[in-house]
């Protein structure tokens, strides 16, 4: 996950929102930070945006990467697009991520992540700039998943 913040966060300016979640869904915390969780609770979901906000915001300022979320167990054919940055698997499929050498502000991500997303297929639903994804290192609780981690992690791949 550590790599995967490189890409989310190249500058110190914005942080990173979180987000702990039991397995009933009710919300145990949220908080901003400019680092990884050190440890995860088997039974709850954990969450972050890829989008960055300000300290105690949940309006999103924009993003440095773009990505999609594919709810199979294989990933799709990636000839139309370039090579993810990063691959991680959630514990269901996989969250895709593209770094930008730019700060892609909300009206351009809210244009560029369906269009991706349609490309490949993926899930339409998460194709928004406030969408909340799986924290690679924790465990997606829901049965029948499995642990979320990164699968591959290309960094020099910035588009």
């Amino acid at each position: 996950m550590r790599d995967l913040l490189r890409i989310l966060r190249p500058t110190a300016e914005q942080l990173i929102e979180y987000r702990v979640i039991s397995t009933a869904g009710r919300a145990i915390t949220r908080f901003w930070s400019d680092s990884v969780p050190r440890r995860f609770e088997l039974d709850r979901h954990y969450y972050f945006s890829p989008t960055l906000r300000a300290f105690r915001s949940s309006v999103p300022l924009g993003s440095w990467v773009l990505w999609v979320d594919i709810d199979q167990d294989s990933l799709p054919d990636l000839s139309a697009v370039p090579a993810p940055s990063a691959v991680v698997k959630s514990g269901l499929g996989f969250h895709l991520y593209w770094a930008l050498g730019e700060f892609l502000p909300v009206p351009r991500l809210a244009w560029a992540l369906p269009q991706l997303s349609d490309r490949l297929e993926a899930d339409s639903a998460c194709a928004v700039p406030h969408q909340l994804l799986r924290v690679p290192g924790s465990f997606n609780p829901k049965p029948g998943r499995g642990p979320c981690s990164v699968a591959s992690f290309a960094g020099d791949r910035v588009y």
